[in-house]
């Protein structure tokens, strides 16, 4: 039987793995650090979020960029996360960078 812990990490190595740029097979490091974000109660949908928003900042550069290394770690992933997270918790902050960014 599969407990809740252990459906997170799979889902969230599973669709890591399925990412440009990042390894065809998790790390034993990779699959620890999924289960600490499960441990602190990161949501799913943030560290899916934190997988859209970091794989589209290393696929998606200008001729004038250099390429990036490829991906070779979930921690990779992890500052893109904690950004969301923050997002997430607090009402509005998003919609308050958009203006001033106008």
């Amino acid at each position: 039987m599969t407990t809740a812990r252990q459906a997170y990490v799979n889902a969230v190595v599973r669709n890591y793995v399925r990412l440009p740029g990042t390894p065809l097979r998790a790390s034993r490091r990779d699959r620890k650090l999924a289960a600490a974000l499960y441990d602190r109660r990161v949501p799913r949908q943030v560290v899916w979020m934190a997988f859209v928003i970091a794989a589209t900042r290393w696929a998606i550069r200008t001729p004038q960029q250099r390429k990036l290394e490829v991906i070779r770690t979930l921690y990779y992933f992890v500052p893109a996360a904690a950004l969301r997270r923050r997002e997430r918790t607090s009402p509005g902050r998003g919609q308050r960078a958009m203006i001033g960014a106008r």
